[in-house]
């Protein structure tokens, strides 16, 4: 709607807008910079053309070159497709392993705690990757999960846990160097108290990682635009790749649920970069995945066998179409970024 508003009245504004400006920069403001600039460049008038856009072929956008990959033996279909896409983007996820080795490298021992942690099964990845000079603190409010989180660590390694809803968290003055949530923000509805315990609890050099965060429209749904795009993919797969696990009903489009309604599940999806670029400064941030994940999640995955080739290539075929929807300006729902304190606090935290 506001788009629509916009373009109304576009001749009219337009005269009204070159009238405006051409009057304001006649203005002594600026006129007379504008004029010692001139007298010093000896500036003549010159002449002026029309931009005459080139002729794109609709053949052009949907067969762009692309990075074809082999799946895994074993390979879900969420996770080949996730792979291929990858593949095709200029831009990779921060190498959140290589960066945690490196802290370690320039510190000796270093504090790592989890948002949310879960069952922790990435940053147990992330541990045995880098078993020495880690303390992790793991912080949920489901002690079922700590526990199983815990199991996942040698009892060799520094393990804290902390029983805590993330949407009561409030700065204690303990300080980490790094604090990692995985895809969990878009279940808090106390955004701005959790970006403010973040930006309190990091040590003055140490940074925030976000790992597969849903950033996209609340509720977990597409964007107008992505909806249409996805659907027009989804809709073209014959219809046993098209039934729903959840359901088992053979769906025409993609379900439009807001599944914010009777949970968490993408609460505030919609302002959690604002957020982060509020209290923090990114220093690594990669996003994409506009509406892939939508036709290879948990309720469709199964239907792909990627031992036969009709199925890898409806899979491909479904990365191509997001791959031109994202070229073409589509806003990426999946974010993995790195972040680093901007704002300095006097309230007598320590920095150990």
């Amino acid at each position: 709607m506001k788009s629509l508003l916009a373009k109304t009245h576009h001749p009219m504004r337009m005269k009204n807008e070159i009238a405006h400006f051409s009057s304001v920069y006649r203005n002594e403001f600026y006129a007379n910079v504008q004029e010692r600039q001139s007298e010093a460049a000896m500036g003549v008038a010159r002449s002026v053309r029309q931009l005459n856009g080139l002729a794109h072929s609709k053949e052009c956008g949907a067969q762009a070159d692309m990075v074809i990959l082999e799946p895994f033996g074993g390979e879900a279909a969420y996770a080949y497709a996730t792979r291929v896409l990858r593949a095709n983007v200029p831009e990779t996820p921060p190498d959140f392993q290589a960066r945690l080795r490196q802290k370690v490298t320039d510190h000796g021992a270093i504090k790592v705690l989890s948002i949310c942690s879960g069952a922790a099964r990435i940053e147990a990845g992330l541990s045995a990757a880098v078993p020495e000079g880690v303390e992790w603190s793991l912080l949920d409010i489901n002690e079922d999960l700590l526990q199983i989180a815990a199991k996942q660590f040698p009892p060799g390694i520094g393990l804290d846990l902390i029983v805590a809803d993330a949407n009561n968290l409030v700065p204690t003055g303990e300080q980490w160097d790094v604090i990692i949530c995985v895809s969990a923000l878009h279940h808090l509805v106390a955004l701005e108290k959790v970006m403010l315990f973040i930006s309190r609890s990091l040590k003055s050099e140490g940074e925030f990682w976000s790992v597969g965060e849903a950033v996209g429209r609340n509720g977990n749904r597409l964007w107008p635009d992505a909806i249409i795009a996805a659907d027009a993919a989804f809709s073209s797969l014959p219809a046993r790749y098209r039934l729903n696990a959840d359901t088992q009903v053979v769906d025409a489009v993609i379900p439009d649920k807001d599944h914010s309604i009777g949970c968490f599940e993408g609460i505030r999806s919609e302002e959690i970069t604002a957020l982060l670029e509020r209290w923090l400064k990114p220093v690594d941030v990669y996003r994409t995945n506009c509406f892939l994940w939508r036709m290879v999640n948990l309720a469709y995955s199964g239907n792909f066998n990627l031992e036969e080739a009709e199925d890898r290539a409806l899979v491909i075929d479904m990365v191509r179409a997001e791959l031109e929807h994202f070229r073409n300006g589509g806003l990426g729902t999946e974010l993995f970024g790195v972040y680093k304190k901007k704002h300095l606090f006097n309230d007598g935290a320590s920095d150990q």
